[in-house]
């Protein structure tokens, strides 16, 4: 079976789950993963079995790539070329980039899938976005969704539920090699990630007059400078406003106590299997796919969404017993190499290629 799968992020989660999947595809199928093109050698981590098709496509529509439409707009045909090369049996989109839906009237007979990582918009989403979900909901054949929450949050937004095939977000084990023995964690909370409006660091920064005089807190990532005056007056407080590279979040993952995802909303959370990886415990807010990403007692605990005091208190039970941290890390590192691992969600993915072809 040939599979294409298509991502038109270079950077980032995106660009994680795509590698993590094509990688586990491999085992199975001939695969050739399309992504925006970089530098030589700036995509490392790809299976030898996995074929790399590198194109010109916005990653994003910042100032300088709405200057660069016409450019991208011209290569546009050669996209096309490059997706459709091979005359693959399945192409999979695996994000929601506004410029996937241009391959589609292309894609003719071969058969569509697609991963939707967010059923319903979060707070703060384009437009773009919102059009991309729409054409790419009817032109699938097969929808993948992460967890059962956003299965039926699909099917309540108009989704065909006979299209919809529920898996797990797979886990970022690939962070395992920065794993580092002997390092004593400070008394340090970590989040990362691009910043939006529905990822609740409001709440976070909140919560630091809750908690212990001796206790850090890390907000990493592009957006953070927009909270630098609420955290003006809290030294513990550090804001890294800026993309950040592997290493550095395993450097950040290795010195932390616990991570936390403060979402006001959420789909699922792709920091979750991040913090797995180095063993460290999550505290989630209870909302969206969370609960079933971060066992509540087990590999961490959940909180209600937009309560300070409420994250606060469970930060400090994580803070105050190192070794129930110790046991829900160990029980999320668990969990993502059986509930998380790649090689099932790979066997239903190709499955259900299996149903596509079949049925066509």
């Amino acid at each position: 079976m040939r599979v294409t799968v298509v991502n038109f992020y270079g950077k980032g989660g995106m660009l994680y789950y795509a590698v993590a999947l094509a990688n586990a595809l491999s085992r199975w199928c001939d695969i050739r993963l399309v992504l925006p093109r970089k530098s030589p050698g700036f995509y490392g981590g790809l299976d030898d079995r996995v074929e790399l098709a590198q194109v010109v496509v916005p990653e994003d529509f910042s100032r300088g790539n709405l200057m660069r439409l016409p450019g991208y707009a011209a290569a546009f045909p050669f996209v096309v070329h490059r997706v459709l090369e091979n005359q693959p049996d399945i192409i999979h989109f695996t994000n929601e980039n506004i410029w996937l839906t241009g391959l589609v009237p292309f894609i003719g007979k071969r058969r569509l899938v697609w991963t939707l990582h967010d059923p319903l918009p979060h707070l703060g989403d384009s437009i773009r976005k919102k059009i991309a979900t729409r054409i790419l909901a009817r032109s699938s054949r097969k929808i993948f969704v992460h967890y059962r929450y956003n299965f039926n949050i699909a099917e309540t937004q108009g989704y065909d539920p006979s299209k919809l095939v529920v898996i797990p977000h797979g886990n970022y084990s690939f962070y395992e090699k920065y794993r580092k023995p002997g390092i004593t964690p400070r008394r340090m909370i970590l989040f990362w990630g691009r910043i939006r409006p529905y990822k609740g660091v409001e709440t976070l920064i909140d919560c630091a007059r809750f908690l212990p005089d001796d206790v850090e807190i890390v907000i990493a990532g592009e957006g953070a400078g927009m909270y630098r005056q609420d955290a003006v007056n809290d030294t513990r407080i550090t804001l890294m406003d800026r993309f950040l590279t592997e290493e550095e979040i395993a450097e950040l993952c290795r010195q932390c106590c616990v991570v936390v995802t403060p979402y006001v909303d959420a789909s699922q959370s792709g920091i979750v299997p991040v913090a797995y990886a180095f063993s460290k415990p999550v505290v989630a807010t209870d909302v969206g796919a969370l609960p079933e990403q971060v066992e509540d007692g087990v590999t961490g605990l959940l909180v209600p969404p937009n309560e300070p005091e409420r994250l606060a208190k469970a930060i400090t039970i994580i803070l105050n017993n190192p070794e129930l941290a110790a046991v829900m890390g160990s029980a999320g590192y668990r969990k993502s190499h059986t509930d998380m691992n790649w090689d099932s969600i790979a066997d239903t993915v190709c499955s259900t290629y299996e149903q596509v072809l079949r049925a066509t």
